[in-house]
């Protein structure tokens, strides 16, 4: 069992491996005798992060008896010199003389992973910061959809942020606001220069003056689409 291609697989009968190739061996920084050595139950605790473990378990049991869902699914692992990475699993349900097997394939995504988590602890961070403002933070289409606004914003508009999102100005301000609130939208992505605004607004019911930066955001490809609001009382 294998591949021309040299895909990364192993196949396991019996609590014991069958196959293993070359390039699975250097992912795993293991040799080849050492992989064909290994148990069922080597493999799985030495191998398998802690994290990873009973789920592998659970799916090996249950493929092992034909059942093959679900087949992809990510793994985290611990190489022979003890560095921790993550794979993209891909295993099947397979015979091998005869007998009952599992066929894995996998790819090594640690560096797509921790760019990801990465990006999630930036996108927290920036969260605590805008969260942290005394000020109303927010993103609004070209059409007026709010498409993000903090906490502190929300909380001076007297509705839960996600309550807000997905909803026009239209719909949040009183008419004569809202009107001078869309003019400097457009024209903040019309010229792509940053507008400020002086706004008498109703806020629950209460009339209140806000100072309004209005900048344009531009997407990957280099178009201003939503501006970026900053407006203090």
């Amino acid at each position: 069992v294998g591949s021309e291609m040299c895909i990364r697989d192993r196949v396991y009968q019996n609590g014991r491996f069958v196959f293993v190739n070359r390039t699975a061996c250097e992912m795993l920084e293991k040799r080849e005798g050492e992989m064909m050595a290994m148990t069922a139950h080597d493999f799985f605790h030495t191998v398998i992060h802690t994290d990873s473990r009973e789920m592998l378990l659970r799916r090996f049991e249950t493929r092992m008896a034909g059942d093959d869902k679900p087949s992809q699914y990510e793994t985290r692992i611990i190489t022979g010199s003890g560095k921790p990475r993550w794979f993209d699993t891909y295993a099947v349900h397979a015979s091998f003389n005869g007998q009952p097997a599992v066929h894995v394939a996998f790819t090594d995504i640690t560096e797509r992973k921790m760019a990801d988590m990465a990006l999630r602890d930036r996108e927290q961070h920036y969260r605590l910061l805008v969260n942290g403002v005394r000020a109303l933070i927010g993103l609004v289409a070209r059409d007026g959809t709010v498409e993000f606004i903090n906490e502190p914003g929300a909380a001076a508009m007297g509705y839960p942020a996600d309550q807000i999102v997905g909803r026009n100005i239209r719909e949040l301000f009183p008419p004569e606001a809202a009107e001078r609130q869309m003019e400097c939208v457009v024209r903040a992505l019309e010229t792509g220069e940053e507008q400020r605004l002086d706004s008498l607004t109703w806020m629950q019911g209460v009339p209140r003056w806000y100072f309004a930066i209005v900048r344009p955001v531009k997407d990957p490809t280099g178009a201003a689409t939503t501006v970026l609001i900053i407006a203090t009382d």
